[in-house]
């Protein structure tokens, strides 16, 4: 919104899971694909779960697809990047630079490359700690509860595994 509204930019999105009517009704534009979003935008961010599938979404083919003008900002997990790719893109220029709030390995080596370029910002994962995530991880946290209570299955486990073996109280 903020970059909508104030800077008049335009946003450009792509999720799979989103269809490209609701994109547009949210006054966006939707991108076919990833690599067709990585060339157009000036700023890529990225806000997705780690998954299997998300594991290294953005690697070396992503960054080249990229404008040598454009910044990756990763608030999402560490792994969704291809940790060595990123730093061989941004020593070459391939992108401009990078916002980081996140690592593959975190805490990072005090001697990754990612904490020493001139071309990065980095931040201790603190992209969460707004008013609104705090509120959000609340609501989110007695929402789980109250699944749990009513003997419906959280969606956020540790340890999924306990969940059929769990006593079941009436």
């Amino acid at each position: 919104e903020m970059c909508q509204r104030a800077l008049d930019c335009p946003i450009v999105v792509y999720d799979p899971f989103v269809s490209a009517d609701k994109v547009r009704r949210l006054g966006m534009e939707p991108a076919a694909d990833l690599m067709q979003l990585l060339a157009r935008a000036d700023v890529v961010t990225v806000h997705t779960p780690l998954t299997p599938a998300t594991r290294g979404l953005i690697g070396r083919a992503q960054l080249a697809a990229m404008k040598p003008t454009a910044f990756l900002i990763n608030t999402s997990r560490g792994p969704v990047i291809d940790e060595g790719a990123l730093i061989d893109a941004l020593r070459a220029g391939t992108i401009a630079g990078a916002g980081l709030d996140v690592f593959e390995k975190e805490p990072p080596d005090a001697d990754n490359p990612l904490l020493h370029m001139d071309n990065v910002v980095v931040t201790p994962h603190l992209s969460s700690f707004t008013a609104e995530g705090r509120d959000r991880m609340g609501i989110t946290v007695v929402q789980e509860v109250l699944k749990v209570l009513r003997g419906e299955r959280p969606a956020f486990m540790v340890n999924p595994e306990v969940w059929d073996k769990r006593r079941k109280t009436s």
